[in-house]
């Protein structure tokens, strides 16, 4: 456990395994900092599970991470988790949970869930989310994202570059580019986002949010391939849609298109700190001397 200390600089190769609040770096954030790290383990538990942390709080900060190593969470019970015990699966490729700040961070480890909130960066998040990318595969039952599984706090200038995210279950429109599902909180909020990922579902699903019942959506693109054969709560922003006034300056576009952005496109529609390259816009971000 980090408890208001520090872990800098530490790099995690090998295999982890456990039970509740499993990480490559801490298995529970209570208020540290948890920065320049990197994990290339193998991880395998059954709830709240991350490559750096499985559950960090609303003090804790995780910045300038890592993640290269698969994360596989087998818990089998789905609702909640109270009181400390063991009853959710929150399953990310950073953090399984935060309330805390995540930033400035990177997954390109293949995320699977047995059970559902599972995320590229984090499973689910309470608290802030910016300046991350994934890479990695993401698979689950419910509430499955690019970035976060289910959001009930702020994401932006994030992207999802994986080749596919899936729910592998019948049943819910929870998945989705960016986000599984925002709801709970009328102040959380995707922004600054782009996908271009494929989104597989049996059911509905969103290019960027797959259930968006609360907050707002604002300045996000999706340019993957919604994969189904549903014909409700399907949509290239957001799938089942509460409020759709809530979402703005939002679009289907394409790779070509992004690509001939000018810098002051990308500044309007991805924000400053993204840069043009001759690929898709990209963060600027380094991490143990790898930038992205």
């Amino acid at each position: 456990m980090s408890e208001a200390g520090k872990v800098i600089n530490c790099t995690n190769y090998g295999t982890i395994e456990g039970e509740y609040r499993v990480g490559g770096m801490v298995g529970y954030n209570a208020a540290g900092r948890i920065e320049k790290c990197m994990s290339n383990a193998t991880i395998q538990a059954k709830y709240v599970v991350g490559g750096m942390t499985g559950r960090s709080e609303s003090t804790g900060m995780i910045t300038e991470c890592y993640n290269l190593g698969s994360i596989i969470s087998t818990g089998s019970v789905a609702d909640g988790e109270s009181s400390g015990a063991p009853l959710i699966s929150p399953t990310g490729g950073i953090a399984g949970n935060s309330h805390g700040t995540v930033t400035r961070c990177i997954n390109q480890g293949m995320i699977t869930a047995s059970q559902r909130v599972i995320g590229g960066i984090l499973g689910r998040n309470y608290g802030t989310v910016s300046y991350c990318c994934n890479f990695g595969n993401v698979t689950g039952e419910l509430a499955v994202g690019g970035i976060v599984g289910n959001n009930r706090g702020s994401i932006m200038y994030v992207y999802n570059r994986a080749e596919e995210i899936k729910k592998t279950v019948v049943g819910g429109c929870d998945v989705g580019g960016i986000a599984g599902n925002q709801n709970t909180n009328n102040n959380s909020y995707v922004k600054y986002a782009y996908n271009t990922a494929k989104i597989t579902s049996k059911n509905g699903l969103g290019g960027i949010v797959g259930n968006f019942y609360l907050g707002t959506i604002n300045r996000t693109y999706n340019v993957g391939i919604l994969n189904t054969t549903a014909t409700t709560d399907v949509g290239q922003i957001a799938g089942y849609k509460y409020n759709v006034s809530a979402i703005t300056n939002s679009s289907k576009t394409t790779e070509n298109e992004m690509k001939g952005w000018s810098q002051a496109t990308i500044t309007t529609n991805l924000g400053q700190f993204v840069k043009k390259e001759n690929s898709l816009p990209i963060l600027n971000i380094t991490v143990r001397d790898i930038t992205f």
